[in-house]
C-alpha cells in the first residue's frame, strides 16, 4: 500500500508506516493527488484501486472536487475512486 500525502511525514503517519503489521506492507510519498506527476511517479496508472482517505475537516466540495479531478485524469481513468469520510 501507497499513502500519497501532501502534509509532511509527522508522527501520525510514522506510527502507521512504522506498525508491525504494516512495515514491510506501507510506503509513504509526499505529493498530490492532484498532480499528474506525482501521480506518474507513484505509478498509478498500474493501480486496481484507490481510496480517498479526505481529512474530516475537508468540506464535501473539497473532496468532490479531488475524485471530480482523479476521474478525469489520463492515469486514473481505469481506477474505481473509493471516498471514505
Amino acid at each position: 500500500m501507497l499513502l500519497l500525502s501532501a502534509g509532511e511525514y509527522d508522527s501520525y503517519i510514522k506510527t502507521i508506516c512504522e506498525n508491525p503489521i504494516c512495515q514491510q506492507r506501507v510506503i509513504y510519498i509526499q505529493g498530490s493527488a492532484l498532480r499528474f506527476d506525482d501521480l506518474v511517479k507513484v505509478k498509478m496508472h498500474y493501480a486496481e484501486c484507490c481510496f480517498i482517505l479526505a481529512s474530516r475537516h475537508a468540506k464535501d466540495q473539497q473532496r468532490e472536487v479531488l475524485i471530480r479531478t482523479l476521474r478525469e485524469s489520463r492515469v486514473v481513468f481505469h481506477l474505481e475512486l473509493l471516498s471514505l469520510i
